[in-house]
C-alpha cells in the first residue's frame, strides 16, 4: 500500500479541485463533500499511524514476509543489505545466498547484478579478494556490455594485488577498441611489461 502514496498526490489534488467547483449555494452538498473528505482523511491518517512501525527498518519490513514466502528473493536481498551495513556478515551471506536461489517452478524478481555487486562488497569487507573477484565475475554475466568492461577492469585490479599478471592480460586483452578511456590499456601494457612481452 505504501507504493500508492505518490499517486495519491494527484488524486488529492483532483478531490480538492472538485471541492472548489461546488457552487457556493449548494450548502448541503458542500457539507456532505467536506464530511466524506474528512472521513477519508481520518482513515488515511489512522492507517499511516498504525502501519508506521512496519517501516522502522528492513528486518521489520521484510522479515515477516520472507518467513511467509521463502521465494521472496528481493526481500532476502534487502535483508542481506541491512545485515551487511550493520556488520552481521554471517546473516548477510545467508540472505544473499537465499536471494540468488533459482527456485524451480517459481517466477520471482531479483536484480542478480545488484546482489552479486553487494555480495562482492561483503567479500571485500571480509578481506576476501578472491571472493570479490568471484562475485564480480558473476556480476559481469548479468551486466550490460559497457558495465561488464568496468567489472573486468576491477577484476584486473584485484589480480594486481596477487601479482597475477597473466590473469590481468587474460581479462583485459581483446577489448582494445571497447575501452572508453586509456587507463585499462595502460594497465594491460604494464602487465605485459611485467611478463616480459
Amino acid at each position: 500500500p505504501h507504493y500508492a502514496y505518490f499517486p495519491l498526490i494527484f488524486f488529492s489534488a483532483f478531490i480538492a479541485f472538485l471541492g472548489h467547483r461546488i457552487p457556493a449555494n449548494a450548502y448541503v452538498f458542500r457539507r456532505l463533500f467536506a464530511a466524506v473528505f474528512a472521513f477519508w482523511l481520518s482513515i488515511a491518517a489512522f492507517s499511516t499511524f498504525t502501519a508506521g512501525a512496519q517501516f522502522k527498518d528492513d528486518p521489520t519490513l521484510f522479515g515477516a514476509e520472507v518467513e511467509k514466502d521463502l521465494n521472496f528473493l528481493e526481500g532476502h536481498f534487502y535483508l542481506g543489505n541491512h545485515y551487511l551495513n550493520s556488520g552481521r556478515y554471517d546473516l548477510a551471506e545467508r540472505e544473499f545466498d537465499a536471494a540468488l536461489r533459482n527456485p524451480p517452478g517459481v517466477v520471482a524478481f531479483i536484480n542478480r547484478l545488484a546482489v552479486y555487486m553487494t555480495y562482492g562488497e561483503l567479500r571485500f569487507r571480509q578481506s576476501d579478494l578472491s571472493g570479490v573477484d568471484e562475485m564480480l565475475a558473476k556480476a559481469a554475466e548479468e551486466a550490460s556490455p559497457e558495465y561488464a568492461l568496468v567489472l573486468l577492469y576491477n577484476r584486473a585490479r584485484i589480480a594486481e594485488q596477487y601479482r597475477d599478471y597473466d590473469k590481468i592480460v587474460t581479462l583485459l586483452s581483446g577489448h582494445d577498441t571497447e575501452w572508453k578511456d586509456a587507463q585499462p590499456l595502460i594497465f594491460l601494457a604494464d602487465a605485459l611489461i611485467e611478463l616480459g612481452r
